[in-house]
């Protein structure tokens, strides 16, 4: 609702109106909160639109052989995120002691520009884990997307509870190898979520079926083991 600009609508009483944002603005206001019928007939709705932007997606895996591996590999992994926010990526990881998952996309990102992001931890995920996998894959607009990889059928809801903490700038940049250490040691093993790469093909179907169990990155209790790893070195 936040790119409609206008509604023609019919009250209760058989009035015509118009409701924008000057004229008949609390009508607005409330159509806008409140769902097209719920104060009147709608008639017509006036959408603001925008250019059509391409969409970048980039995925990738590995196994680790040890968990010394895995701390090395996340320690290259997680200082990436606060420029991956400035440039406005977004999406899902997972990690464990013995294995790596993400799928990050990022709209109004060519595929050239997200290579030459990532290009340097590719090179560095290669020489650390030896069946590193990735892929990236080029969209024409965020519906293309939508329509290809978002439009599967996947039932109407499911068990899973998620949850979340925030990891300041600072730490990610700062402290990687101490946070790989930390979220390796809560010890979850991501083990509905497949091993896969972003292709246009029924790898799609499959992973779009698998959003649905895939963690946020620095997700469960990080925060608060960073947290108290601080309150006890200040005693």
């Amino acid at each position: 609702m936040d790119n409609v600009v206008q509604f023609t609508l019919v009250l209760a009483s058989g009035e015509y109106v118009t409701a924008n944002n000057y004229k008949n603005s609390d009508l607005f206001w409330a159509l806008r909160g409140g769902g097209g019928g719920t104060f009147g007939v709608v008639v017509t709705v006036t959408y603001r639109t925008h250019d059509v932007l391409p969409f970048a997606l980039f995925g990738s895996n590995a196994t680790f052989a040890t968990p010394e591996v895995a701390k090395e590999f996340m320690t290259e992994f997680i200082p990436l995120h606060p420029d991956l926010s400035d440039k406005g990526w977004g999406g899902y990881a997972s990690w464990s002691n013995t294995s790596f998952n993400h799928f990050y996309s990022g709209p109004n990102i060519s595929v050239l520009e997200a290579k030459a992001t990532f290009s340097p931890f590719i090179e560095r995920a290669k020489s650390i884990a030896k069946d590193f996998q990735f892929e990236f894959v080029d969209y024409s607009s965020f519906y293309e997307f939508d329509h290809l990889f978002l439009s599967t059928p996947s039932g109407s809801g499911g068990l899973l509870e998620l949850t979340s903490r925030l990891m300041s700038r600072e730490k990610a940049q700062e402290e990687p190898e101490r946070v790989a250490e930390l979220t390796l040691a809560v010890g979850v093993s991501f083990s509905q979520v497949p091993t896969f790469l972003l292709f246009k093909t029924k790898l799609m179907s499959v992973l779009a079926l698998s959003l649905g169990v895939l963690l946020h990155v620095l997700n469960l209790i990080v925060l608060d083991l960073i947290q108290h790893g601080e309150r006890g070195s200040e005693c």
